[in-house]
């Protein structure tokens, strides 16, 4: 390319590296004397790739972006600084300090982990930074690291987001997050993703997702095209690989970032702290000075809940931050937990007994209902996708709702897997047996449906506003929305209930104002409980007008009774990491006490082994 000589008050002194939309030059500052990396934007290279197809016609936004990007980033020891932009001679052009290394695409074969963690841990730092301003790289990559004796450095800001500024470009596909193929808005989250992907490939030298053929190198455009489709749809529906062996935190960090829900996704500090020396340890000890200087009771309360060795009990829980949401157990106490099961898990249903329990086994081709025991693990059936399931209160009996090539059933099966009974029927959600363990009932468009073989009805006696529902000894306990009183309340329907026949309704009564995503009665059927996203509400049967309001730090996404209704394990979003909380009830006092062995948790039940 022939650039005009001089180019200002920069004298370029020799070709760095060239992309598809810019050559990099090292050049010298005649004023303030120094050497600087200018990016020259070349239309012509463009002009000349194969990948123009898929650039904006307008580059000058890129251009233009990229620089206010920078600019806005401010210093920071891990980001490349800007100290000047403009356009001359019709070049647009980018100056900023010159880092005298290498991309990490450069080094990356053969880079110890060690060494590969330290970088990685530069990179978060930089995107803290980042983040807190408002801004979103968007276009995180190998080639856009570079690394000297100082660390890493985050550069070329062509696909940043700023507030109230688009991205000029969605950055590299194969390093694109899925909610950005499916057409929503750049975030955080994203550029957690792309730290994935880089990460991934520099442990595994391959990405995460590929296609049938992966080098796309001498491609048509047609070729391209079809490639790239073929790599969005591998993106958005194709798990990914799990990494096996090296180091287990920067293991860990990869399979969280490459979560497809971003909410999962861990955040930059979060990740920086599990790639520190010490890893989740390094977690606990601050979490636990923290309890010491500012909560001194937290810190009693942890050291009496590891001490509480001879409770028999388990947690069984899921967590998605080893990959897909694989299954785990863990005695009431904060010692590690036990992995149970390396694939995605959900699901999870605890028996009657208290000491067994089933879940649903996930691969991609079909999904398997298992039934774990102290002594041995079983599966009971296979479908293209199970939705939910129950247990009859005998615990004989285990219902699910299926979906199989062609159709949608609920079947019932013994506890060895014997096929009892299956009938047509598409439901939602809340499949429970009645206490008389004689017919389920499910929720469908919020109307309540009664279940028995050969007789399934809608059961119309009861409000088609349901949205979540359960029995209890004394009844059937549903939340309604209200729009003169919002958000509803929790209401008892009792009456003639023990067939699956139209029920005769003898009492509706609105127990209490509130709002439930789940309901549940307590295990000694003294009362029951409801959580929405601030709260976790204990009401008894005999004493209405005093409930028990455990409010949650964080959003509550899961609840499981311990050994009583004074006693709670509670999955809470905070920092926006699913996290499993103790919650110990003393009067009007609360004692949280965090589990650290885990983090990213989805579902858990309690098993009492009573």
């Amino acid at each position: 390319m022939d650039l005009p000589n001089p180019f200002g008050k920069y004298r370029l002194e020799r070709e760095l590296g060239k992309g598809a939309t810019k050559t990099v030059w090292e050049a010298f500052d005649t004023v303030q004397e120094r050497k600087v990396a200018l990016k020259v934007y070349a239309p012509e290279n463009l002009q000349t790739s194969p990948n123009a197809l898929f650039y904006p016609p307008d580059m000058q936004s890129i251009e233009h972006g990229e620089a206010v990007a920078q600019t806005r980033a401010g210093h920071h020891p891990h980001i490349a600084t800007i100290y000047d932009a403009g356009q001359r001679d019709g070049w647009f052009f980018i100056v900023e300090e010159l880092i005298e290394g290498r991309t990490l695409a450069d080094v990356v074969a053969g880079l110890p982990q060690r060494r590969l963690r330290a970088y990685a841990r530069d990179i978060c730092s930089g995107l803290r930074h980042l983040h807190r301003r408002g801004i979103v790289h968007g276009d995180l990559k190998l080639e856009n690291i570079i690394v000297d004796a100082a660390g890493a450095h985050i550069t070329d800001f062509g696909a940043a987001m700023l507030p109230a500024r688009p991205p000029a470009s969605q950055g590299s596909l194969r390093y694109r997050a899925p909610e950005i193929i499916a057409g929503q808005k750049l975030t955080p989250a994203s550029d957690m993703w792309q730290l994935g992907v880089l990460l991934y490939r520099a442990v595994a030298g391959a990405f995460p997702f590929n296609t049938s053929v992966s080098d796309w190198s001498g491609a048509t455009p047609e070729q391209l095209r079809h490639y790239r489709e073929e790599l969005k749809h591998a993106i958005m529906n194709q798990p990914f690989t799990p990494l096996k062996g090296g180091n287990t935190n920067l293991r860990d960090v990869i399979h969280s970032c490459l979560q497809q829900d971003p909410s999962r996704r861990m955040t930059p500090q979060q990740a920086a702290l599990r790639l520190g020396p010490f890893g989740w340890w390094k977690e606990l000890a601050i979490a636990s000075a923290l309890s010491v200087v500012l909560v001194p009771g937290v810190w009693l309360g942890m050291r009496q809940y590891a001490e509480k060795t001879a409770d028999p009990a388990d947690i069984i829980f899921t967590a998605s931050e080893h990959g897909a949401a694989s299954l785990y157990r863990a005695n009431a106490s904060l010692r590690p937990a036990e992995s149970l099961s390396e694939g995605a898990s959900f699901g999870l249903t605890a028996h009657p007994s208290g000491n067994a329990f089933s879940y649903v086994r996930a691969s991609v081709s079909e999904q398997q209902l298992r039934f774990h025991t102290a002594t041995d693990e079983r599966v009971l059936y296979t479908a293209k996708r199970i939705t939910q399931q129950a247990w009859s209160p005998d615990g004989t009996k285990l219902a699910a709702l299926v979906e199989t090539a062609d159709d949608y059933l609920l079947v019932i099966l013994g506890k060895d897997g014997t096929l009892l009974s299956q009938e047509r029927g598409r439901y939602e959600k809340d499949l429970a047996w009645h206490p008389s363990g004689t017919y389920l009932t499910a929720l469908a468009n919020n109307a309540l449906f009664c279940l028995q073989p050969g007789h399934s009805r809608r059961a119309t006696e009861y409000p088609s506003d349901i949205m979540t529902c359960a029995w209890t000894s004394r009844g059937l306990l549903a939340y309604r929305p209200d729009p003169e009183r919002p958000p509803g309340f929790i209401v008892r329907y009792v009456g003639k209930q023990d067939a699956p026949d139209r029920h005769e309704l003898t009492l509706i009564w609105n127990e209490t104002w509130g709002k439930a995503k789940k309901i549940g009665e307590l295990r000694d059927k003294s009362g029951y409980w409801f959580l929405n996203d601030e709260r976790l509400t204990v009401e008894r049967w005999a004493d209405a007008l005093n409930a028990t309001i455990i409010n949650v730090p964080g959003t509550a996404l899961a609840a499981a009774e311990g050994k009583n209704a004074e006693d709670w394990f509670i999955v809470a979003k905070r920092d926006g990491l699913p996290e499993l909380l103790h919650a110990q009830v003393a009067g009007e006092r609360v004692r949280w006490t965090p589990y650290l062995g885990a983090r990213a948790l989805e579902e858990l039940i309690y098993l009492s082994k009573r």
